[in-house]
């Protein structure tokens, strides 16, 4: 009876050593992280919505969604415009920005499934429906790029795939499918284009960044799935155990994805509350989360971009607010 009693605590304190490297692991990887970045901004609404997306054009304006509006900031963060959503549709913008060369918003209606046009001063243009080669319609697009053709790319989360149109809404081509082969995708939620007219795309459930040509030829694949995991039952409670060889490049549903003026990618590493950066060839350079500054932690990081000085624009979906980073 012993033996067995010896043998009982035994396995206990295995299961509890697992149980204890399950919960040190992720904080190990992903959030001791190095850097403390300055903080030089913050924009704060209660209100703010908890998906929205941030654009910083060519002239460092800053556009983000709060609910229904769209507004957009200066480089000295002043408020120059704003778009309402409900004057004209009575409903929620949604997700996506673009602006192009000469300053035109391209927003994506998410519950319209369009893309809306808007000129510099707010005035409207133009709208149509994302559709695709077959002519019916794509819901749920989440993001919107432009390149440098003025070719307008949108990706659409639902379908998991990029589609390509012309400054019209003529449709193009397209590229991807539901799953995790290398090209495909699962549930993508954030894109960004380089100085190349490279296409980057935070494949979220993935767990990694996908890069392509502007014909949807995929050149590089980085992060996804723990180099080894596993489950196991302690008590009633069930635990996930991840393992990451390089935790650095690994990420955990990424929402977003941004590039630089010298195609430096940073990624919003969601759930790990930290942002990546990497140089153009996806190897890791630095993160942060400022974890030891409250009033400027990341908790749940949904959308970001950069500006020509290399400011670092982060909307934290959890405290409804946008923080402006120097590095």
């Amino acid at each position: 009876m012993n033996e067995d009693k010896n043998l009982e605590t035994a396995q206990l304190k295995k299961i509890l050593w697992i149980a204890l490297v399950a919960l040190l692991t992720p904080v190990l990887i992903a959030v001791f992280v190095p850097g403390f970045k300055q903080l030089t901004w913050t924009y704060h609404n209660s209100e703010t919505s908890m998906a929205g997306k941030i654009t910083v054009d060519k002239n460092d304006n800053l556009y983000f969604i709060e609910n229904d509006k769209l507004s957009k900031y200066d480089a000295q963060n002043n408020l120059i415009a704003t778009i309402d959503g409900k004057e004209r549709y009575g409903m929620s913008f949604g997700r996506g920005i673009a602006v192009n060369e000469v300053g035109d918003i391209f927003v994506i209606n998410e519950l319209e499934s369009n893309v809306e046009v808007y000129a510099a001063s707010g005035q409207f243009l133009r709208s149509w429906m994302v559709k695709d080669s077959k002519k019916a319609i794509t819901y749920s697009a989440e993001d919107i790029v432009i390149d440098s053709e003025g070719f307008i790319y949108t990706l659409a989360t639902g379908g998991n795939r990029v589609q390509k149109f012309d400054e019209n809404g003529n449709f193009i081509t397209q590229w991807g499918q539901q799953g995790t082969e290398p090209g495909y995708f699962n549930n993508p939620r954030g894109m960004a284009i380089d100085g190349q007219d490279h296409i980057l795309v935070a494949d979220t459930f993935n767990n990694r960044v996908q890069k392509f040509d502007k014909d949807g030829n995929l050149l590089q694949v980085w992060g996804g799935q723990p180099s080894f995991q596993t489950k196991f039952k302690l008590g009633d409670y069930k635990i996930g155990l991840e393992i990451y060889l390089d935790g650095n490049k690994h990420f955990k549903t990424p929402q977003d994805i941004a590039v630089d003026r010298q195609d430096n990618v940073y990624v919003a590493d969601t759930q790990h509350k930290t942002i990546k950066k990497f140089d153009p060839a996806g190897n890791f350079i630095t993160s942060w989360n400022n974890s030891n500054g409250f009033f400027d932690q990341l908790d749940n990081p949904g959308s970001l971009d950069v500006d020509s000085q290399g400011n670092v624009y982060v909307f934290d979906w959890y405290f409804d607010r946008i923080l402006k980073y120097k590095l």
